[in-house]
C-alpha cells in the first residue's frame, strides 16, 4: 500500500504542467515584480523631500555611532567616555556640514551624493549632535539644518 501511494505521489510530481499554464504563471510573476519596482520609483520620484532627509539621516546616524563617538568620546587614562560626553551633552558636538558627512568612511556614500547634492547645499545643511545619557553609541540626538530645495 506504501509503494503505491508513493508512486502516485511521484506521478504527480513528475508530471507535466501544460506550457499554457507554466507562461501564465510566469506572466503573473514577471508582471507583479514590475509592479513593486514601479511603485518603489513611484515614491522615491513623488516624494524626494522624504527620501533625501532620510539618506541625511542614515548617513549622521553611521557618522556618530561608527566614527565620531569611537574618535572623541574614547575613554582616556584620566576621563572615562561619560565624562568625555557630559561635555558634549548641552552644547553639542561642533556643527558637522553635509559635506563632512558625505566624505565621511572613504566615499560610502558617493552614490548618495549624487541624489542629496541635487536638492542640499553641501555647505549650509548642517547637523549637531548631542550624546545622552547613558552616553553609548546608540544615545544621542541629532538637529539638523537643511538648506535644501524641494
Amino acid at each position: 500500500m506504501t509503494t503505491t501511494k508513493n508512486k502516485r505521489v511521484r506521478r504527480t510530481l513528475n508530471s507535466k504542467a501544460s506550457p499554457a499554464i507554466k507562461y501564465t504563471v510566469l506572466t503573473i510573476i514577471v508582471l507583479s515584480m514590475m509592479a513593486v519596482i514601479l511603485a518603489a520609483l513611484s515614491a522615491m520620484l513623488s516624494n524626494p523631500e522624504r527620501v533625501v532627509k532620510q539618506k541625511i539621516t542614515d548617513i549622521a546616524s553611521d557618522y556618530y555611532e561608527n566614527y565620531l563617538y569611537k574618535k572623541a568620546l574614547a575613554p582616556t587614562d584620566t576621563q572615562s567616555t561619560a565624562e568625555l560626553a557630559e561635555r558634549y551633552a548641552n552644547s553639542g558636538f561642533p556643527i558637522i556640514t553635509l559635506r563632512q558627512l558625505l566624505l565621511f568612511n572613504n566615499g560610502r556614500y558617493a552614490e548618495s551624493a549624487n541624489i542629496i547634492t541635487s536638492f542640499c547645499d553641501e555647505n549650509d545643511t548642517i547637523i549637531t549632535i548631542y550624546p545622552e545619557s547613558p552616553f553609548s553609541s546608540k544615545n544621542y540626538h541629532i538637529d539638523y539644518h537643511y538648506a535644501c530645495t524641494f
